[in-house]
């Protein structure tokens, strides 16, 4: 009986590329290069394999900070990470939080990448997972010096503090081999 192909492409969000060509983008062709290289019948099994921990061949980044927002403090960087240059990497995880519940209508978050809002994550109002330490699992391709940030407009006219935001990922050499 032949083995079931399993094909994950469906499961991942559009933003990771795969809705349109997903080989425009040089962080998914090399994944998918360096997958087959290991698992020359089964690639996207491997990068499944990936997606719940990390490729042996990347590190990882994790920025998680505070700050206190001002009174209509508008569009406050809360955390930032920069992709080394000549470096390819994926956007892992993104959550964000208030201290306070109460908080949560009054601060909107935005998450960015190279300035630009990232689809779907340009207005958020309120937690998207139950806290920092439980992040939303997501799949977004970068390229090297490809800034990730989270910023945060206060909408109203008192300080909130405790405004925290999370983002992981992993990021490899562009163009090294699987082995290093």
């Amino acid at each position: 009986m032949a083995e079931r192909q399993l094909d994950i492409r469906p499961a991942l969000p559009m933003s990771f590329g795969l809705g349109q060509d997903w080989g425009e983008y040089p962080a998914v062709a090399d994944l998918y290069r360096r997958a087959r290289s290991l698992n020359p019948a089964h690639p996207w099994e491997e990068i499944g394999r990936w997606l719940e921990s990390k490729p042996p061949f990347a590190r990882w980044f994790f920025k998680a900070e505070e700050l206190t927002l001002g009174a209509s403090a508008s569009r406050s960087v809360v955390t930032v990470f920069r992709l080394p240059p000549s470096s390819l990497g994926v956007l892992r995880f993104f959550a964000v939080q208030v201290g306070n519940a109460s908080d949560a209508p009054n601060v909107r978050y935005a998450l960015e990448l190279n300035g630009t809002p990232v689809s779907g994550f340009a207005r958020i109002v309120g937690p998207i997972t139950g806290s920092l330490s439980t992040p939303m699992a997501m799949m977004d391709a970068l390229e090297g010096r490809d800034q990730v940030r989270v910023v945060a407009t206060n909408l109203i006219a008192s300080a909130v503090s405790n405004v925290a935001a999370l983002i992981r990922g992993w990021y490899w050499p562009a163009g090294a081999r699987s082995g290093s």
